[in-house]
């Protein structure tokens, strides 16, 4: 989605998805933390997307942050936080 939306170039495209791959792992590190309560996951999902919305747009171009704002502030949330802690849809660029 953010290859279209953004324009991204190849190389842009290889950096987010390195990113996006990373913070999947941590994501599914922390829903199989059984020593964490539902509430500390979620703030901790929350921390790690924050995080990498942060590492994303470092690898944009200063009208690609821009886009990429407009998108985040219209990104569909789902009740009651994401379903089972999964990234929605396949990483950037895929």
């Amino acid at each position: 989605m953010l290859t279209s939306a953004l324009s991204l170039t190849s190389d842009q495209q290889a950096e987010i998805k390195v990113i996006f791959d990373v913070w999947r792992l941590k994501m599914d590190a922390v829903m199989e933390d059984t020593t964490l309560s539902n509430e500390d996951k979620m703030a901790k999902m929350k921390e790690l997307r924050a995080t990498m919305d942060t590492a994303i747009k470092v690898v944009l171009t200063a009208d690609q942050q821009k886009k990429f704002d407009e998108l985040q502030k219209n990104r569909p949330q789902p009740p009651g936080g994401r379903q089972h802690g999964r990234p929605p849809g396949p990483p950037p660029g895929e």
